[in-house]
């Protein structure tokens, strides 16, 4: 009984550091805020991330490069297809046509503001480059969100602690019509 309350004391403490450091890390930088009311959504992201325009993306913004790489979070909009029900097998094989020796490391059922999405993660190898990416899946109306983070692998728990409070300010305004 009493390990029973050392673990729980254990990881109460681990929490609290680890949220600790989250805004710490969030007040030293700052967020900023991106609303898009043509699509209906809104997030918080770090101040010191600069916006950029790549189509088919609605919105890229991007960390200061670290070995010439900039970590990203954009969001595209694409008809929904089969990612809201997919199997972890399945993304494996259509992933794997397209990004050399991919592997899934993650497939979960999650909400992003407040509405039914998915989480998918998985790395793969870019000229010798680790890539991780997390993608976000969700729908509104009779489109697909696909929120999609990229991070060198090798800094993967730093961008992916960023990524998911990010995503954890994520607003969607339903749209109707």
């Amino acid at each position: 009984m009493e390990r029973k309350y050392l673990i729980t004391a254990i990881f109460s403490i681990c929490l609290i550091a680890l949220l600790t450091n989250t805004i710490a890390a969030q007040s030293k930088t700052g967020l900023k805020n991106y609303k898009n009311d043509k699509h209906g959504f809104s997030f918080s992201y770090p101040a010191d991330w600069n916006e950029k325009k790549l189509d088919p993306a609605i919105i890229i913004f991007a960390a200061k490069a670290e070995a010439n790489f900039e970590a990203n979070i954009n969001v595209t909009v694409v008809p929904i297809d089969q990612s809201m029900t997919a199997s972890k097998k399945a993304f494996q094989d259509a992933y794997s046509a397209n990004f050399k020796n991919c592997i899934i490391e993650e497939l979960s059922d999650i909400s992003i503001g407040g509405q039914k999405g998915r989480k998918l993660v998985y790395k793969w190898n870019s000229e010798g480059v680790g890539i991780k990416q997390a993608q976000y899946f969700y729908t509104n109306k009779d489109k697909m969100y696909v929120i999609t983070c990229t991070m060198p692998d090798n800094k993967s728990k730093k961008y992916m602690r960023i990524f998911d409070s990010i995503i954890s300010t994520y607003k969607i305004k339903a749209t109707h019509g």
